[in-house]
């Protein structure tokens, strides 16, 4: 099974490249559970978590760069 941080990383660009909805990437992810090595696929309700996560970090290291313009 791969690590939770490599699904992290392989999901989130589907809601945010892909742009599908997190209920979406978790059907896809089942589809691909065999493939990926995982036995189960996240249920949107953690993908949003994982999201949420990710958005709190990166605010968190924009607050800390000071004079650099964010985008």
């Amino acid at each position: 099974m791969p690590h939770q941080v490599d699904l992290v990383f392989f999901a989130l660009p589907l809601f945010l490249v892909a742009r599908i909805g997190l209920r979406a990437v978790s059907r896809v992810l089942s589809l691909l559970a065999v493939a990926l090595g995982i036995k189960q696929a996240p249920c949107p309700q953690t993908m949003i978590h994982w999201g949420t996560r990710r958005a709190m970090v990166r605010l968190q290291a924009a607050g800390m760069l000071q004079g650099v313009p964010v985008r």
